[in-house]
C-alpha cells in the first residue's frame, strides 16, 4: 500500500478512479440525451403550432380566426394600399356574409393584383389569423391573391395596376 501523503496512486486507487470516471461519463451522456429529447419535443410542438396557425392540421378542429380560406365580396372603398369590402359569400366560418373587411393590396403570391373600383365583385384568398381593426372591421393577416369576379360568378380577366 502506498501512503496517501506521497501523491502516488496505487493500483486500487486507479481502479476506483476509472469507476468514478465511467459513472461521470454515463451521467454526462444521459444528461445530453435528456436535453436533446427536450429540444426535439419543443421544436416539434412549435412546428405543429405553426401548422395550425396557418390552417394546417385537422380540418375538423374549429379554430375561429385562424386558418386559410376565401370569400367573395363587393368593394366598398378603395385606398392606396387596401380596399374595404363587404362579404357577399363566406366559404368558411371565420368570414360570413355581411362582414366588413379591410383587405391589403399587397399580396403574397406572384399573381398580379387587379385594378379594382368601388362596386367590383372580388374573390379574396387569405391565410393566417384574422384580426380586428380599430374601427371594428375584420382584417386577414396575409392576402394570398385577389381576383375580380365576372358577371357570371367566375373568375374574370383583369387589368394590371394598383
Amino acid at each position: 500500500m502506498v501512503p496517501l501523503g506521497t501523491g502516488v496512486v496505487g493500483h486500487e486507487g486507479r481502479i476506483m478512479l476509472m469507476k468514478n470516471h465511467g459513472k461521470l461519463v454515463i451521467c454526462g451522456l444521459l444528461a445530453v440525451f435528456v436535453v436533446a429529447a427536450v429540444c426535439v419535443t419543443i421544436i416539434l410542438v412549435t412546428e405543429n403550432e405553426k401548422t395550425v396557425a396557418i390552417g394546417g392540421g385537422d380540418s375538423n378542429v374549429d379554430t375561429p380566426g385562424i386558418g386559410q380560406g376565401y370569400f367573395d365580396a363587393i368593394v366598398l372603398e378603395k385606398h392606396d394600399d387596401h380596399i374595404t369590402v363587404e362579404c357577399t359569400e363566406g366559404y368558411q366560418q371565420e368570414v360570413v356574409t355581411g362582414d366588413k373587411l379591410s383587405v391589403s393590396l399587397n399580396t403574397i403570391s406572384d399573381e398580379p393584383v387587379p385594378t379594382v373600383q368601388e362596386g367590383d365583385r372580388v374573390r379574396v384568398l387569405y391565410i393566417g389569423e384574422l384580426s380586428q381593426t380599430e374601427n371594428g372591421m375584420i382584417k386577414p393577416q396575409n392576402i394570398i391573391s385577389l381576383f375580380l369576379i365576372d358577371g357570371d360568378g367566375g373568375i374574370g380577366s383583369f387589368s394590371l395596376g394598383q
